[in-house]
This record gives structure tokens, sequence and C-alpha cells, in this order.
């Protein structure tokens, strides 16, 4: 059984530059199946498109074409890649319903592929001259890609905790920027669902627990909130603030672990809450290192 290849009747007599659409066909001196059966290229490891030869082939597009014929017609659509001879290279083609496979392998389709008129290959450009205007355009290109790196760099090293700038966030600044944050966080998504509610609620508690972790030298990465608070109030410079932490925790608690969306109108008032408990907290052990200094 044997299987060629080559143009369509309606390209027969055509030259082809590269980029332009070419339509292949493959002839089978036998006739199998009908017009809606499938074939399928079987090169391609389930890529659409595929380099064979000097054409990149559409492995989408192979179907059969009705014929009276006792052979079986198929088209396939390519585009032309490279210049010189168009050749097809080795590939082979199955009828999905018999399982019969038809290798077509490195058929020339047509010689002498050119340009289009007027285009250059991208070798054949002139090297860019240095000096004059083109100064400008370097410097423009170096400059862009170092203030890129740089802003890559700085976010990489922000992502990680590390600050680019120079001075540690003191644990008063970094729980006043994350809760600053989350506000914008609030304010940006609008109407928040449930579980952006809980994502909120979620952070709200852990920045509270990461202050005071910091500030009153408290670990509780593992506590449940009243073995917290129980810590909090045992602390001779904390105690003072359990209720205004247990306030904020009381309010998201049932959002954190039920099904329950927090009100609206609760949340500018939990987050002040919670500034005011980082803010009048973390005074109290900036007095206390002035009287021990």
């Amino acid at each position: 059984m044997s299987a060629i290849v080559g143009l369509a009747p309606s390209q027969a007599d055509r030259k082809f530059s590269v980029g332009d659409q070419i339509t292949l066909q493959v002839l089978i001196d036998e006739r199998l199946g009908g017009a809606d059966d499938k074939w399928t290229v079987l090169n391609a490891n389930g890529k659409r498109w595929m380099v064979s030869g000097g054409v990149v082939i559409d492995t989408a597009s192979l179907r059969s074409i009705p014929t009276d014929g006792a052979f079986t017609r198929l088209e396939l659509l390519g585009v032309v890649h490279a210049r010189g001879n168009v050749s097809l290279g080795t590939l082979t083609v199955k009828h999905e319903q018999s399982g019969r496979e038809f290798p077509l392998s490195g058929q020339l389709i047509q010689d002498a592929v050119l340009y289009k008129e007027g285009a250059k290959a991208p070798w054949s450009f002139p090297l860019i001259p240095v000096g004059g205007w083109n100064y400008w355009i370097l410097g423009g290109i170096a400059l862009f890609l170092l203030v890129s790196a740089a802003l890559i760099l700085r976010y990489a090293l922000k992502k990680v905790g590390i600050n680019p700038l120079g001075r540690e966030l003191d644990p008063k600044e970094k729980a006043l920027k994350e809760l600053l944050s989350l506000q914008h966080f609030a304010r940006r998504k609008g109407n928040l669902r449930q579980e952006e509610w809980k994502k909120f609620s979620f952070e709200l508690a852990a920045i509270l627990r990461r202050y005071s972790d910091a500030n009153f030298g408290i670990e509780s990465l593992e506590l449940t909130d009243r073995e917290f608070l129980t810590e909090l109030a045992q602390h001779k410079r904390g105690s003072k603030f359990v209720k205004d932490v247990e306030s904020v925790l009381s309010r998201i608690d049932e959002v954190r672990y039920g099904t329950k969306e927090l009100e609206v109108q609760l949340v500018p008032a939990l987050l002040e809450t919670a500034k005011k408990y980082v803010n009048d907290s973390y005074l109290v052990v900036e007095d206390k290192q002035k009287v021990t200094g």
C-alpha cells in the first residue's frame, strides 16, 4: 500500500515564499472509510503544530476529501518556513477507524522557494552603527533593563522579608504596615465573599499574634486564641491590653471557623482597635527601654 503527497491542484502552479500558507494533498491507492472518518498525524505527539522538512504543519487540519475514485484523498494545511526546496519530512498518518498507518517520507513538494519581494532575511540586516543618535537608543535600553532588574530584585527581597532600603522595620512599624495593607484589601474588594472574609479575619488575627510575639516575647504559633490571651495576660506589660485583643478575636471567631460573613460596618472599628493596641502597647515597651537604658 503506498501513499504520495504533493500540492493541492489549486496550488500546483504557484511559487511559494516563506510565510505563505500551503495546502498539501495526500493520495492513498485504496479507498478507506468515508469523508467523516478521523485521521491523525502520529509524529505530532498531541501537538497541533509540527515542523516537517520545510513546512510547519497544522496537524489539526488533516481531513478526508470526498472522491469518486478507488483511492483516498486527504488534505493537510501548513506554512512554508524555510528557503530553498519545499520538502516534507518523515511523518505517518493514521486512519483511526481501521487503525492503519501510512508513512510519508522525505518527499519534495516544490523547489526554489523565495522570500517575498522586497523582504530581507534577518541575517542580511547591517549591524547597528554605534554613535550619534544611536547612543540615546542604546542608553535608553540599558537604563530600562537596569531599572527593571532593580525593581524585580527589590520585590523579591521584600517577599522574603528583607528590607532592601536598609533599616529593618520594628514590630510596631511592621504591624501597622500590615494592618494598612489589610485595610486596602477590604476597600479594594468592595463586597467580599465568605472565603474572602475568612482570609481577612485569619490575616487580622495573625498580625496581632506576630506583633505580640515580637513585642512581648510570646510564642503563640501553636496556641489557641484562649491560650494566647492567657499568655498575654500573664505578661506584666501586656495584661492591660488583653481586652482590646480579645474584642477583636471574638468578633472574627465565627468568620474564621464558621460560615458567618463579617459585617462590613464592623471592619473600621476592628482595624482601629488593632492599631490602638499596637501603638499603645509598643509605647509601653519604649518607655521601659528608656528607663532601663
